[in-house]
């Protein structure tokens, strides 16, 4: 059996209930507001750091995170409309910073973020991974 991993979220409930249905070998952080993602990642330095776009916190969190060089960051977005903030904050062309199909299946979120969290973002082939 393989270590436990310690993941963050920063999502609404349902998704993280959501997550939290599907996982196995990895226990999930709930942060609902950015001060909680923040004070979260500083006491528990997690595996990998999951954010819904959606979530009213998500662009302040991620800005926040990457000033102290938090990484690997995996944001769930809608392919079809991704969050301007996003590309206009330049994350998408930010290494630590990858995104994620709103629409995959919880359990490929959590292989994707567990995978991705076992590799430095310097040796990552693109932004995009898919689990």
């Amino acid at each position: 059996m393989s270590a436990q991993k310690l993941m963050l979220v920063l999502s609404n409930e349902a998704r993280f209930f959501d997550l939290q249905s599907a996982a196995q070998d990895v226990e999930l952080l709930h942060a609902n507001e950015m001060m909680a993602a923040l004070g979260q990642y500083i006491i528990a330095m997690p595996h990998a750091i999951l954010i819904d776009s959606t979530h009213p916190d998500a662009e302040a969190t991620i800005i926040h995170l990457r000033s102290v060089d938090a990484e690997p960051i995996l944001v769930l977005v809608d392919e079809c409309a991704p969050a301007a903030w996003l590309v206009a904050g330049g994350f998408i062309h930010d290494f630590a910073v990858r995104t994620l199909p709103i629409s995959l299946p919880a359990n490929k979120v959590l292989a994707t973020a567990i995978k991705t969290g076992e590799h430095p973002p310097a040796f990552a082939q693109s932004q995009r991974l898919i689990g």
